[in-house]
């Protein structure tokens, strides 16, 4: 889980794999124009300008501004966002366990998508970035302890939790890790965590936590995990990362 751009080179090679069916199915049916007139080109360079003022000023203006790229997980220190009111799903919620105390009792930031429709908690310190690539959003973040997080967000009508459970081991595997799933910490209808460990080509363990979620066709995969020589030490910040993950319908 170190090698962040070689991570997210192989993940889009996976995505358009796994996003095929999707793009042959669905994508951009409005007709185009050849031409347009002096008004419309005025009018949608008055958009754009009025567009580009609005800089990067937090999390949610760079989620917007839509750029196909791979985020790095240590481009810059997250401010948090305002978590939204209403009901949402939550995993603690769906799995009848807790395990968002150490997030919810202290400073923790909230990291909230508002366009693919997911928010969760990290430790104050936490760097990471928000980028697309090959269809998917794509978030990757990094604590201070040395946690990382990777969460992918894209639709699909079909993928059910244990499909998606088969495109995160695939994309490990398409890092170089060489990955095993153990015990289902936890299912629900929306949800399923599980344990995994992995062993990169330089032969580095690494332990985490797999989380999926489905919400519809609101499709979510989770990666929390460090080294796993530390991960007895960091268990308490990789289960409050994950086990503070919640989907909210309707926003995306």
């Amino acid at each position: 889980m170190k090698n962040t751009a070689a991570f997210f080179i192989s993940l889009s090679l996976i995505c358009l794999l796994a996003l095929a069916c999707q793009f042959k199915a669905g994508g951009d049916t409005e007709p185009k124009t050849e031409k347009s007139t002096d008004s419309e080109k005025t009018e949608k360079t008055e958009k754009s300008d009025k567009t580009e003022k609005k800089t990067s000023k937090s999390d949610e203006d760079r989620i917007a501004q839509n750029k196909e790229t791979a985020p790095d997980a240590q481009s810059n220190a997250l401010s948090g966002s305002e978590r939204p009111s209403g009901e949402s799903k939550s995993v603690s919620n769906a799995l009848g366990t807790d395990k968002t105390s150490a997030a919810s009792n202290g400073n923790w930031l909230y990291v909230y998508d508002s366009r693919k429709g997911y928010g969760f908690y990290v430790p104050p310190g936490t760097t990471g970035d928000w980028g697309k690539t090959s269809g998917v959003d794509t978030f990757a973040g990094f604590t201070p302890n040395k946690v990382g997080i990777y969460v992918f967000a894209w639709k699909d009508r079909s993928a059910t939790r244990e499909t998606l459970l088969n495109s995160a081991k695939n994309i490990l595997e398409a890092m170089g890790e060489t990955i095993k799933t153990g015990n289902v910490l936890g299912s629900s209808d929306n949800y399923v965590v599980v344990e995994a460990t992995s062993v990169d080509k330089q032969g580095v363990n690494s332990k985490m936590r797999i989380l999926v979620g489905t919400d519809v066709t609101d499709k979510y995969v989770m990666i929390v995990g460090c080294d796993e020589k530390e991960f007895d030490k960091k268990k308490e910040t990789v289960d409050a990362i994950w086990g503070s993950f919640e989907m909210w319908s309707g926003r995306s």
